[in-house]
């Protein structure tokens, strides 16, 4: 599956699902299994995704200027507390860089 072919349409839970992450929340998808859109879950395991995290890289007044997101493509990955507080503290450090 070619993403030229997809509609914007097709992505549009998952970028706001993706996005919603950028109200201070990260974005987690422990196994592409529980992605919802059969679509999006396709062109995922075509690229061989198997879990996948974004964590919202904002100014100081909160404006997202970019994502930081990680996917494994191994095996499916569950991360901690402790995994998910470093990228989430690595997400305001790179922030930090930026503005």
């Amino acid at each position: 599956m070619k993403l030229q072919g997809l509609r914007v349409s097709t992505f549009n839970d998952f970028i706001k699902d993706v996005l919603g992450a950028t109200n201070g929340n990260s974005f987690k998808l422990d196994s592409i299994d529980d992605m919802k859109n059969p679509l999006i879950k396709n062109w995922m395991q075509e690229r061989g995704i198997q879990s996948s995290f974004a964590f919202p890289i904002k100014t100081l007044n909160n404006g997202i200027i970019g994502m930081l997101c990680i996917d494994f493509t191994k095996k499916k990955s569950k991360l901690n507390k402790d995994q998910l507080n470093l990228l989430q503290n690595q997400s305001i450090i790179i922030s930090g860089y930026l503005i």
